[in-house]
This record gives C-alpha cells, sequence and structure tokens, in this order.
C-alpha cells in the first residue's frame, strides 16, 4: 500500500471512530447537580441509562438503578424560544421583563425558584431550595450573579406536534425522547418522567390531582398542560455554589447576631437595640430599647433568647429617601420564622402601625369553590386548592354556613409566618390543611401611608390545581 492510500485509509478510520463515539448518550457524561437530603432516587419503569438526578441541593442515600443496554440511545433536545433566555442573568431578565415576579413550583424533594409574570404558564427557573434561601433573598444580593438555569413550561409549548390524550408512548417516540425514567412507585418523584438531553436535564409532571390508587402505574396518554421542567445542569451548580455562599455568609450575620443578643446589644451603623435588663420571662426578652444619638426609645416585643433572633436593618421602605429602622424577632420554631416587625421613623423614633395582614385578607381575598376546588381569588391572583387534598379523609360536604366557614374548617391561614425588607414591606402568610400539609400561601405587600403601613398588592401563590 503506497503513502497515498495509507493516509486515506487512516483518516477513514479515524472519521467512522469519531462518529461512532457521538453516538454515546450524553447523560453518560452529566455531572449531576447535588441532591437533597434523604431524597429517594426514582425507580425506572422504561430503560435508564444512568441514575436519575434531582433539582435539589444536597447528596443523599439513593437507590441503585441498574444500567440497561441502551446507553447509545440519544434524546433529542426540545425546541423552545424560551430556551434562549436560559444563562441571562437575574438583573438582566428584570429589566427585559419588569413585571416578572417572585414564583415557586414543586419540583420532586425541592421547590423550584423561579421567576414569572401573573397568569403566564412559562416560569424562570434558578435554583430549587428546601426552606432557604428564597430567591427574593438571594437576589437582593447576587442579582447580577444569578442567572436564569432552567425554563418550566407545559407539554403543549414545548411540543407544538403533541396532540392532546395522545398516547404516552407514541409522544415519548415522536418526540424522541428514548432513553428515559418514569417512576409510578409512591415515593416523591412518582408520575414524573425523567431524562437528560446533551448538558440539560428534563422532568416531566404527569400527575393529575386526585387520589392514586395503590397499583398506580402511571398515565396511558399525555395531556398539553402537563408541567414540563427543562435545567441546564451547569448553570445550575453554578447558581448552587452561590447559594453556598449566601448561606454561608448568612450563618456568619447570625452568629453576629446572637453573640451580639447575648451581649445585650447590637449595633448598624448610628443605631443600637439592646435589652433592658431585667426583662427575661421564661426563654424570651420582653422589654428593649432603640437608641439613635442622643435620642432613645422603649418598646415592648418578643424574642428568644437563644440563636432565634433575626436582625436589624436600617432602610427606606417608602422611597422618600429618608430611611426606617426595622426590627423583626423571630418567634417560630426555626430562624427564618419571624412573626413580629417593629418599623421606626428614623428622625422621631416613633414606631409605625401594621395593617394585620388576616384582616386585610379576610377582607379583601373572595372565597369561592365548585364540587372539586376551593378558589381564593384577589383582583388578578387566584388560587386553587384541590378539596379531595384537604384532609387524608378528603372533602366531606358538610352542612356550612359559608365558603369561608368550610374552607377554615379544612385549613388554616397562620399569622405572619415572615416580614420580608427590600424595596418595600412585605408579609407572608402561609396556607396549610387540616394535616399540616402546605397548600399555598398569601402574601402581602405595604405601603407607608401616614402612620401606617397599609396592605397595597396581594398575591396568591401555591401549587394550584
Amino acid at each position: 500500500m503506497n503513502f497515498r492510500k495509507f493516509a486515506v485509509f487512516a483518516i477513514s478510520f479515524a472519521l467512522l471512530l469519531t462518529i461512532t463515539a457521538c453516538g454515546v448518550s450524553p447523560s453518560a457524561s452529566i455531572t449531576p447537580p447535588i441532591v437533597s437530603e434523604g431524597e429517594k432516587e426514582p425507580t425506572p419503569s422504561a430503560s435508564v441509562s444512568e441514575t436519575p438526578i434531582s433539582p435539589s441541593a444536597e447528596t443523599s442515600p439513593s437507590t441503585t438503578i441498574e444500567p440497561t443496554n441502551t446507553s447509545t440511545l440519544v434524546n433529542a433536545m426540545p425546541k423552545l424560544d424560551s430556551l434562549s433566555e436560559i444563562g441571562k442573568d437575574y438583573d438582566l431578565l428584570m429589566q427585559e421583563n419588569p413585571e416578572l415576579e417572585y414564583r415557586d413550583f414543586g419540583i420532586p424533594d425541592t421547590i423550584g425558584q423561579c421567576l414569572g409574570m401573573s397568569g403566564s404558564k412559562l416560569l424562570y427557573y434558578f435554583y430549587g431550595m428546601s426552606d432557604f434561601p428564597h430567591l427574593d433573598e438571594m437576589s437582593a444580593e447576587y442579582r447580577s450573579q444569578l442567572k436564569c438555569a432552567g425554563i418550566i413550561s407545559t407539554i403543549g409549548e414545548v411540543y407544538p406536534e403533541a396532540v392532546e390524550q395522545m398516547p404516552l408512548e407514541k409522544f415519548l417516540s415522536d418526540s424522541n425522547i428514548l432513553d428515559y425514567t418514569y417512576t409510578t412507585e409512591q415515593q416523591s418523584d412518582v408520575g414524573w418522567i425523567h431524562f437528560y438531553c446533551d448538558d440539560y436535564t428534563i422532568w416531566i409532571d404527569t400527575n393529575d390531582r386526585g387520589p392514586r390508587p395503590n397499583d398506580y402505574e402511571g398515565v396511558s396518554t399525555i395531556k398539553l398542560s402537563y408541567p414540563i421542567v427543562i435545567i441546564n445542569n451547569k448553570i445550575h451548580r453554578e447558581n448552587y455554589d452561590i447559594e453556598s455562599k449566601y448561606f454561608d455568609e448568612y450563618a456568619k450575620s447570625f452568629d453576629l447576631a446572637y453573640n451580639s443578643l447575648n451581649n445585650k446589644s447590637i449595633t448598624r451603623g448610628d443605631v443600637t437595640l439592646s435589652v433592658i435588663d431585667k426583662s427575661l420571662i421564661g426563654d424570651f426578652y420582653t422589654h428593649f430599647k432603640l437608641t439613635l444619638g442622643r435620642n432613645e426609645v422603649n418598646f415592648k416585643g418578643k424574642c428568644p433568647k437563644e440563636s432565634f433572633y433575626r436582625n436589624l436593618d436600617v432602610a427606606d421602605l417608602n422611597g422618600d429617601n429618608v430611611s426606617e429602622i426595622i426590627v423583626s424577632f423571630t418567634t417560630g420554631d426555626s430562624y427564618k420564622a419571624t412573626e413580629e416587625i417593629h418599623i421606626f421613623d428614623k428622625k422621631t423614633l416613633t414606631e409605625y402601625k401594621i395593617e394585620n395582614a388576616i384582616d386585610v385578607i379576610n377582607e379583601n381575598v373572595e372565597f369561592s369553590e365548585n364540587a372539586a376546588f376551593f378558589h381564593l381569588k384577589y383582583k388578578d391572583s387566584t388560587l386553587a386548592i384541590t378539596k379531595n387534598r384537604l384532609s387524608t379523609w378528603g372533602y366531606d360536604p358538610l352542612n356550612f354556613q359559608s365558603v369561608e366557614d368550610a374552607f377554615s374548617h379544612y385549613t388554616r391561614i397562620e399569622d405572619v409566618f415572615t416580614y420580608d425588607v427590600g424595596d418595600n414591606l412585605y408579609s407572608s402568610n402561609r396556607i396549610h390543611n387540616i394535616d399540616g400539609k402546605y397548600m399555598g400561601q398569601i402574601e402581602i405587600e405595604y405601603e407607608l401611608i401616614g402612620d401606617m403601613f397599609s396592605a397595597k398588592k396581594i398575591t396568591l401563590y401555591g401549587d394550584g390545581e
């Protein structure tokens, strides 16, 4: 064989090896994002090339899933114009879409932290969390670093060729979803289809709300309304690195606050909060003094002696270029549960009143019902809660005097779970069923009118129908 023929042969053989290597499933090379503690891995009912991942944040023990002979299958990436938004930072998304608001979305073992517009089926996903920190908290400091890591939409938007009630197997085949996991066992990701494309993790939620039989085998047909979550693994991991940094810095400030309280004082700039001697009743301090220069004011509150103390802040809450002093106490059973807040005028140290959140909800939120749902509505913001999720035994249509009476019989709207201070004052009231399961929440945005922070806007959140 002469040199030229040998060279042609060598190049052809190298190309053949390259083409063959490209057939390897991209899921085999993905480094999964860290998963949350206590998470169980999905059990497959379809061919699987590797153990699936969850978009939550911490590692956990998992069920081993044996790989099959489908490692050469390659899933097709969904085509969606909004995928171009992935990688944009929080600031840029807000500049391009000023009406975006904080939203959350339930994903197995985590709560997706997202931005979205009221009434829109499209959400911009950043990361998943269990209790802390929320995206609106993280964005206050890291808004230029946090990037959109994914898109949450519906089957109808992502796969326009799909047809309502299309057989599930045909949908997966036509969409070139060949290597996937579909969990039908009673665990956190039951009813979710999970697969990989390139460096993306994709979830499809096929759950129809309502009771599920013990011999649940999954759905046989697809609905265009089924949610789909498309996550870029690389950006997802980068956001978790930022979350870890935020948590470490918060823990340091938390320790400082704890140490300051043990010393019975904490200072922010020229403002000092101190505990009045002999004000300890049980495990709580009850009398405090706020000092600014020569001015001081005493006030009553309830702050745990231990590490549940939250913060002393100075911020402009009403846009008049004059800061207010914010004292917030944690009176719940975790460092995040803040149920008491005091706001003072920085010039006079006069304390402002805050409109009662439960009164605001009772006076402004409309309640209605049909056979399957309770509906809560405030202007354009709505929340639907499935009746058969209200207790272990389902919903019993007793003879209630009103919709509000029926709703309050099966649920509990908490007193303020947390106050948040950003460009304004916000409160959040969580809704639980009688078994203690989270059903949604009501957020109130306040504005300062005269000597009172009054309700300006009410937003309803939840996993809805």
